[in-house]
């Protein structure tokens, strides 16, 4: 079994256009196991080391990066301005490549959607060493076919995602909150013997709260 490392563009296009065999991708490995079983590869192809941020346009809430950027490095950017992708996989290491490959998302897709709603464009090279593109850099983009999710769950069959661009949401700010007292305050010297009638564990000591009720 051959292992590619491609460290550009068109490095990426020839190791496709020369590959005679099956060809499987492989990021940070966090999804390798994942599927059923399959035959060994004739060639992995690992684009680890195409890591990098593209473009980030803050203005127009976008970004731009290759697949083999890790999600949490680029949320990390992001996070400079404010700003982040609202995608949360379970894997702690996962890349944007992998992520689109295999359409994964976590429990925050309920409130911001799954990679298919936050995916508007990405570039992927394919079988022959062709370099394609579909979709843009702009989130209000309708024309022609949105051929960029083809890829979101493709597992790679597809062609090997090379860049993915998202639309992005704004951090939300945590604003601290006061409450009022649960009781008035001619309650307090009442409320604070009864709370120590219970020791940490929530375990009642019954003499001290006997003393309270008397």
């Amino acid at each position: 079994m051959e292992t590619s490392r491609p460290a550009s563009v068109d490095e990426l296009a020839a190791a496709m256009r020369e590959s005679a065999g099956t060809v499987r991708v492989r990021g940070s490995g966090t999804k390798w196991s994942w599927g059923t079983d399959a035959a060994d590869p004739d060639v992995v192809v690992e684009i680890s080391s195409m890591d990098r941020l593209v473009e980030h346009a803050a203005g127009d809430l976008v970004v731009t990066a290759q697949a083999g950027a890790r999600l949490r490095d680029v949320q990390a950017v992001l996070g400079d301005t404010g700003q982040w992708l609202a995608l949360d996989p379970p894997e702690a290491g996962a890349t944007i490549g992998g992520v689109v490959a295999t359409a994964t998302s976590g429990p925050r897709r309920l409130r911001f959607g799954t990679p298919r709603d936050l995916l508007i464009g990405v570039t992927v090279v394919l079988a022959d060493g062709t370099v394609a593109k579909s979709g843009g850099k702009v989130v209000k983009n309708v024309a022609g076919y949105d051929l960029s999710r083809l890829t979101l769950g493709s597992w790679g069959t597809f062609g090997v995602i090379l860049e993915a661009t998202f639309k992005l949401h704004a951090r939300q700010v945590e604003v601290p909150l006061s409450l009022p007292p649960v009781c008035p305050p001619r309650f307090g010297p009442w409320a604070l013997k009864a709370r120590a009638a219970f020791d940490p564990g929530g375990r009642m000591n019954p003499e001290l709260l006997a003393e309270i009720a008397a």
